[in-house]
């Protein structure tokens, strides 16, 4: 990003056509390099971050129903963050036990 502000400023002190020319592509090389290096991910939308993992909390909810067998996802989407991870916690460490 430093690179971008130098290579712009540098095109305000041009001297001739050449000159403005050079440094016009050493301040376009600087904004493909800050383009390519920066992250461009989705956050919203289909494929974006938040969507991904509201999937994946579907997923884990899905899985413990099916392993806890007594609670359903709707059960687990009314807990609070609290009470849901100290579940999760516990049924790790019954299943642990039981395998045993």
């Amino acid at each position: 990003m430093r690179e971008v502000g130098l290579a712009s400023l540098d095109i305000l002190t041009y001297e001739g056509r050449t000159d403005k020319a050079e440094k016009t592509v050493k301040y376009e090389l600087a904004l493909k390099k800050l383009a390519s290096e920066a992250r461009n991910e989705a956050i919203y939308g289909k494929n974006g971050k938040i969507v991904e993992m509201w999937k994946d909390a579907e997923e884990s909810l899905f899985n413990l129903s099916r392993v806890d067998g007594k609670l359903t996802m709707d059960d687990f989407w009314k807990m609070n963050v609290y009470d849901f991870l100290r579940y999760k916690k516990m049924l790790i460490k019954h299943l642990k036990r039981n395998k045993k």
